[in-house]
Order: structure tokens, then C-alpha cells, then sequence
């Protein structure tokens, strides 16, 4: 759950499974419409978006929601559930950040710049595939930030055996984004990892 104060928090509670908060290679890559209303909102605060280039972004980031108003509206409920505070400050810089570093900030830029005064985009490939690409580089970037957020005391893997490609060793044949993410999390200064499983396990 988002707190608008990450860092003030007494205790942040945040509970992840494999297949969703770590989706390997062929997953969902553009994520579900929640997300992405999210990724858009921070984007219009980042970019200082106009009427004009949030109805672009909407377009962009619409997914498989079937129409395009209908992502706007979930657009609306996503502000209105972060409230007049927005979204936190420190995740917003950090995204800014690490999306103008992996330039899925530039793609988004030119891209919104294509689809302004559109009534819809084109579904076909190569245009669509385009757009999967940007959102889930989006994703990741947003994910990174996150993590680079959390700052957690602990973290426990419960029925850890399920998380073995996350603890893939840098370099090694099983590393992936995933368990680059999951390093980024469970590495944390001052943090503590601890692996619980009721499962008889080999570690080879």
C-alpha cells in the first residue's frame, strides 16, 4: 500500500508474490490499468502536461481498456484516491529520474508528441508493439524507483524455493530485470533478509 510519506512511515507493510510483483519474460507487459493511470499521472506532474498532451498520454497508456475515455476516468479515480498531496514526492523525483537515465522518459516524450489531436492509435504492429515497449519500460522504471523507496528493516520471503530465479547471482545464466529488481529491494543498506520455507528444499 502507497503511503504519501514513504519515509516518515513507523511501519510500511508491503506484501509481494513471484508471478505478479516479478514477472518473468512473457508476462503481462503492460501491467493492469490501475498501474498505468498511476505511471500517467506521474508522467502529466513530471512533464507539466497540458489538456492537449494528457489526452495523448491517455491514448498511449489506454492498454487493453476499451476505450479511451474509460482510462480517463480511471485516470480521475486515481487522483482522487492519492488526494490534493498527489503522489509522493520522493517516488515522483526518483521515476523522473531513472526514466530520463533509461530514456523511456525522451520515447514517451516523442511518442505523446505523435499522438497529439488523435482519436485513437493505430492497434496494429509495429505501432502497437511500440507502445508495449514504452509502458513496460514505464513499469520498470516505476518499479525501480519504488524499491529505491522502500528502505525496508526486513524483508521475508516466505516459501522462499518459489523466489529462486530472483536470487540469480549478477551475471549468472538465471539473471534477468527481475532479479535485478529483487537485488535492488533485498540488498537495501541495513536491511535484513530472511528466508522462511516449510518445504524440504536443496539449495543445489
Amino acid at each position: 500500500r502507497q503511503s504519501h510519506d514513504v519515509g516518515g512511515t513507523r511501519l510500511n507493510l508491503v506484501s509481494f508474490t513471484p508471478g505478479t510483483s516479478f514477472p518473468e519474460r512473457g508476462g503481462r507487459r503492460s501491467g493492469n490499468a490501475r498501474e498505468r493511470a498511476l505511471i500517467t499521472v506521474l508522467l502529466s506532474r513530471i512533464t507539466g502536461a497540458d489538456d492537449a498532451e494528457e489526452r495523448a498520454s491517455a491514448l498511449l497508456m489506454q492498454g487493453d481498456v476499451t476505450s479511451v475515455e474509460r482510462f480517463e476516468q480511471r485516470i480521475q479515480w486515481c487522483r482522487q484516491e492519492l488526494g490534493e498531496a498527489g503522489p509522493d514526492r520522493l517516488i515522483t523525483e526518483s521515476f523522473a529520474r531513472i526514466a530520463a537515465e533509461s530514456g523511456a522518459l525522451e520515447s514517451f516524450r516523442s511518442m505523446r508528441q505523435e499522438a497529439l489531436g488523435a482519436e485513437s492509435l493505430s492497434q496494429e504492429w509495429p505501432e502497437a508493439s511500440r507502445r508495449l515497449d514504452l509502458i513496460y519500460a514505464l513499469r520498470a522504471d516505476l518499479s525501480r524507483a519504488g524499491a529505491a523507496a522502500m528502505t525496508p528493516d526486513l524483508v521475508i520471503l516466505d516459501e522462499f524455493q518459489r523466489f529462486r530465479k530472483l536470487m540469480a547471482a549478477p551475471g549468472s545464466k538465471d539473471d534477468s530485470p527481475a532479479a535485478e529488481l529483487a537485488r535492488s529491494l533485498f540488498g537495501q543498506r541495513d536491511s535484513k533478509l530472511l528466508l522462511l520455507s516449510a518445504t524440504p528444499y536443496s539449495p543445489y
